[in-house]
């Protein structure tokens, strides 16, 4: 046995010795990827910052569901979020939810 090994055996059976280790992720997160997991992930965010995702492939239709949905948002405000991401431009856009903000604009 070598002098690390014995270290560390004496460290195991000492039971008031304290070892912290630092988390994996710790090591290698940035400090802007430490400040960005203490900001709330749900955010208020104005209708009018946010974007169509370019090409989406379907329309949000006025329909009777659309109706439907119209009065549910003014009846109780949206109950699931929309997904968005944030642009370069400091601008949002739309992931998902793109019945839900036409809903609200109509």
């Amino acid at each position: 046995m070598n002098s690390s090994q014995r270290r560390w055996q004496t460290l195991a059976r000492n039971k008031e010795t304290k070892i912290e280790l630092t988390a994996y992720d710790d090591l290698f997160e940035t400090d802007q990827g430490r400040e960005d997991a203490t900001l709330s992930k749900v955010r208020d965010i104005p209708i009018c910052q946010i974007d169509e995702f370019p090409d989406h492939p379907f329309k949000a239709l006025i329909d009777e569901d659309m109706k439907e949905r119209v009065e549910s948002i003014k009846n109780h405000g949206v109950v699931t979020s929309a997904t968005v991401r944030q642009k370069e431009d400091a601008r949002y856009e739309l992931i998902s939810g793109h019945r839900r903000k036409k809903a609200c604009r109509t």
